[in-house]
């Protein structure tokens, strides 16, 4: 949802669209080796089509608050500010924290961030690609133990103070859980492994 997301294995997204710097191929056939010059070369691209936030479990009444609060575009998610590779030629994606931009104070300072869709949560995002076109297969949002949405908000005071709009003059209430998500790894047995730049409290986590 950010404006811009960088994959961190070879793939590259910005405003919903992907380009792949890997062959898409299935099995063991996939490029291991550097091109000669040392360079990332774009193989092939593929645009995911305007996809409604909806299509990620949000209710109607979610989308219209979070328009209400300023969100200009609701079908531009970003999937892909961590990406992998799957063994069968699918690709597993993850989102980022969600919208947000900059909140400025009555002295047009920046004193925090709007997240307009607070209750967003970063997710996991199966797809494939069809030609030119990326289609999603599955969401799973990230939780915590409790099975409740870990949100994108920041975690602790000091960290930047999380508003619903641009308007808001009370800042949410922070999430410990809360996660910037970045990249994706995948371990040989399935595992995955997500970094993410928010502080947290290592004991939850």
């Amino acid at each position: 949802m950010s404006l811009t997301t960088a994959g961190r294995i070879g793939l590259l997204t910005l405003l919903g669209t992907l380009s792949a710097c890997a062959q898409v191929t299935t099995g063991n056939d996939l490029p291991t080796t550097p091109t000669p010059d040392g360079k990332v070369r774009v193989l092939r691209a593929a645009s995911l089509p305007a996809t409604s936030l909806t299509a990620m479990g949000y209710s109607d009444r979610q989308v219209e608050q979070a328009k209400g609060n300023g969100l200009r575009r609701t079908d531009l998610p970003a999937i892909g500010s961590g990406l992998t590779l799957l063994p069968d030629g699918s690709f597993l994606g993850i989102t980022d924290r969600g919208p947000n931009e900059d909140h400025l104070d009555a002295a047009g300072k920046t004193d925090g961030k709007i997240f307009p869709m607070p209750d967003f949560s970063p997710a996991l995002v199966h797809f494939r690609l069809d030609g030119d076109r990326i289609v999603p297969t599955g969401y799973q949002a990230l939780h915590d133990p409790a099975g409740k949405g870990i949100t994108g908000l920041t975690n602790v005071p000091g960290e930047e103070l999380p508003f619903a709009s641009a308007g808001a003059t009370t800042p949410l209430p922070f999430n410990v859980n809360g996660m910037d998500t970045e990249a994706l790894a995948r371990f040989p047995d399935g595992r995955l492994l997500v970094a993410e730049e928010t502080r947290g409290d290592p004991e939850i986590r």
